[in-house]
């Protein structure tokens, strides 16, 4: 946390290769699961294979942390990011920094995009399921929560950067250019949109009233909300 502290920069940058290499997290659960299939005993979630999705989840968690405590939140007048701290939009640039991370390894490499995508499908598989595990929930619980949130990551993060590595510009032709952008834009937008319905449903679909959506939506319910209110403010919050 210290070296995170004080090396903000390079902690983010040496962060990278620690969130695309933590899907080897998830194979770990997978095998512990099937290795204990039988014998009821626990998961362990403390594992050495967990090391890099602990490495890059504490030193981004700290620095987000870090950045919200130092910064006021954005002014809600400010479209899109109206609302977050500089926090959250650090975490969304981490996030960036992964795919970019990947895109350039799938050009470098001349490998599918699938394979390089299936690394951010990894990551994601293995922050859904501790996420899961922190929140409660039983080992197959959480590694079936996790595995979905890979496969949503994985398939949606395909078309974002199978886009990206088609050639769509032509020469000197700035309106291409532009075109292009905003299409980009558009297919990342989408993205992020469809990942968050299609693990917020999953959640739901696995997990039930122990999903992250019903525990909102009776939190708000305790608050005193009445139940649209309540379903309002849950599904706004979610999407």
């Amino acid at each position: 946390r210290e070296f995170a502290r004080n090396h903000p920069v390079l902690s983010t940058l040496a962060s990278v290769p620690q969130s695309l290499a933590s899907g080897v997290g998830t194979l770990d659960l997978i095998v512990q699961g099937a290795e204990h299939a039988n014998d009821g005993k626990p998961i362990d979630f403390n594992t050495a294979w967990q090391d890099p999705y602990y490495s890059a989840n504490t030193t981004r968690g700290t620095i987000a942390q870090d950045l919200n405590e130092k910064y006021d939140t954005i002014d809600e007048s400010i479209p899109v990011i109206g609302g977050m701290g500089a926090g959250n939009l650090y975490q969304v640039g981490t996030s960036m920094l992964d795919s970019a991370a990947v895109l350039a390894l799938t050009s470098a490499t001349g490998l599918p995009p699938i394979v390089g995508t299936s690394l951010l499908g990894g990551a994601a598989a293995t922050a859904a399921s501790h996420d899961a595990h922190n929140r409660g929930l039983s080992d197959s619980q959480a590694i079936a929560t996790g595995l979905m949130a890979g496969i949503w990551e994985t398939m949606f993060e395909y078309v974002s950067i199978d886009n990206l590595l088609k050639p769509t510009l032509s020469a000197g032709s700035l309106r291409s250019a532009l075109g292009a952008a905003a299409k980009q834009a558009g297919i990342e937008a989408s993205e992020e949109f469809l990942t968050t319905a299609a693990n917020t449903l999953s959640d739901l679909a696995i997990n039930g009233d122990q999903s992250q959506l019903m525990g909102d939506y009776q939190r708000y319910l305790a608050q005193g909300d009445s139940a649209s209110q309540a379903a309002a403010k849950t599904f706004g919050g979610a999407l």
